[in-house]
């Protein structure tokens, strides 16, 4: 069995940790997020505040490799 593993050095993972930490306390983060576990509420989804966290942090990440150069404001 074959696992393709990335070694990152300790400020790597710092870094990338700081990173997702600024995305998760922003108010875009926040609101959707919101947005998200009520819409996954509604339609009976299990587990939607998890599902809603997944998807907006997906989605912001994602959203921001699109867009490099746009800001996060964190709360």
């Amino acid at each position: 069995m074959s696992l393709s593993a990335h070694v990152f050095a300790d400020e790597d993972v710092k870094t990338i940790a700081n990173h997702v930490s600024d995305i998760c306390l922003s108010k875009d983060f926040q609101g959707l997020k919101q947005e998200l576990e009520a819409l996954y509420r509604q339609s009976g989804v299990d587990n939607p505040g998890f599902i809603a966290f997944h998807d907006a942090l997906y989605t912001m990440l994602t959203q921001e490799e699109s867009t490099p150069n746009r800001k996060i404001e964190s709360y």
